[in-house]
Formats: C-alpha cells, sequence, structure tokens
C-alpha cells in the first residue's frame, strides 16, 4: 500500500528569486539569477515572455 504524498508546488519566478536573495544575499544574488536564465534553467511556462536584464 502507498502512502499518500500530496503533490509538489512548482516553483514560481518569485519563489526562486526569494529564496536565492534568502541564501546568498543582494550582492550575489543578482548574478547567480542572471546565470541561471541566460543557461535556461528557468522555465516560462506561461503566455506571457518576460524580459529579464
Amino acid at each position: 500500500m502507498k502512502p499518500n504524498t500530496p503533490l509538489k508546488k512548482q516553483l514560481t519566478f518569485g519563489d526562486f528569486v526569494v529564496g536565492v536573495y534568502q541564501a546568498w544575499g543582494e550582492r550575489k544574488a543578482k548574478g547567480i539569477i542572471q546565470l541561471a536564465v541566460k543557461a535556461g534553467l528557468v522555465e516560462w511556462r506561461g503566455k506571457h515572455r518576460f524580459k529579464v536584464l
């Protein structure tokens, strides 16, 4: 018999940004977020496109 495990909530971009800022601080977080976006590690799953500078 399998235990009922709740489905994991998808991480939003805002959740990602908050987590990085809390873990690394403002100075390093900017670079980490830019690197993640440029490397394609962030997936945009909505109808709208975002421009990240």
